[in-house]
């Protein structure tokens, strides 16, 4: 399950990694804040069955995501119809894709069972592609969503930093989005066109202060080499994508 502009798009893979249409259904167009996540295990990215195949957590982490005064549970995990999978398995383009949930701290200490926060489905295909990291400023962390997204000629890109309150759902603290144009060969009207030059220097100026002390928890982006994860033994800053992001000519 995955959802792409309007519509609701249910699939899988098959064993090349090639996407296989179940079925779609038209629903109302998101707003500005949809695309982040959800709320509890139903909503617009998320329905209360999980994929198929085994779970595999990649990382936990425990940080106040809820700014309530208690750490929350943060866990990356994918998922595997192969035996016996690993983290790189179920961030692989034969995976059943990865999610970023949030478990909310208890005042004794513990985690709620259910979670309040799960991320849409992130997936090594291009339509799945995404970037999630945690961001500490001023004292207090956010989740960090990033959609880095190039290809025939046009990029798009945007980000949303964000804490999940229990009452009052996701709360935005920062948000950006650019489109512009790449490739000059592909058009003929180059000079008319908006470029990266043009944008670029707003977007990293609303962005660098969520990537000064910061966790990369997952990026899987088709035009880099392979996926980026951290993990309990080896935890990565996001600046270890986004700088790949900023050296990127047309």
């Amino acid at each position: 399950y995955d959802y792409y502009g309007n519509v609701d798009v249910y699939f899988n893979y098959d064993a090349n990694g090639k996407i296989k249409i179940l079925d779609m259904e038209f629903k109302p167009e998101k707003t500005d804040a949809d695309w982040i996540g959800q709320i509890g295990e139903e909503g617009v990215y998320f329905s209360s069955v999980y994929p198929t195949g085994e779970e595999v957590l990649i990382s936990e982490f425990t940080e106040d995501i809820t700014h309530d005064g208690c750490d929350d549970l943060i866990q990356v995990v994918g998922y595997s119809v192969e035996e016996s999978p690993d983290a790189e398995t179920v961030t692989s383009i034969n995976s059943e894709g990865c999610y970023v949930k949030v478990f909310k701290g208890r005042a004794d200490g513990n985690y709620e069972e259910k979670p309040v926060f799960i991320s849409r489905n992130y997936h090594m295909s291009h339509m799945g592609n995404g970037t999630i990291c945690m961001s500490e400023v001023n004292g207090e962390t956010y989740l960090l969503a990033a959609e880095i997204s190039e290809g025939q000629g046009e990029a798009a890109y945007r980000f949303a930093a964000f804490y999940v309150d229990s009452k009052n759902g996701i709360v935005l603290e920062e948000q950006s989005k650019v489109k512009f144009s790449v490739d000059k060969e592909s058009h003929p009207d180059w000079e008319e066109l908006v470029h990266r030059e043009d944008v670029m220097d707003e977007f990293r100026a609303k962005i660098s202060p969520f990537l000064e002390e910061s966790v990369l928890l997952l990026s899987l982006d088709a035009n880099e080499d392979a996926a980026l994860y951290s993990t309990n033994d080896e935890v990565i800053d996001a600046n270890a994508y986004f700088e790949k992001v900023w050296a990127r000519e047309d």
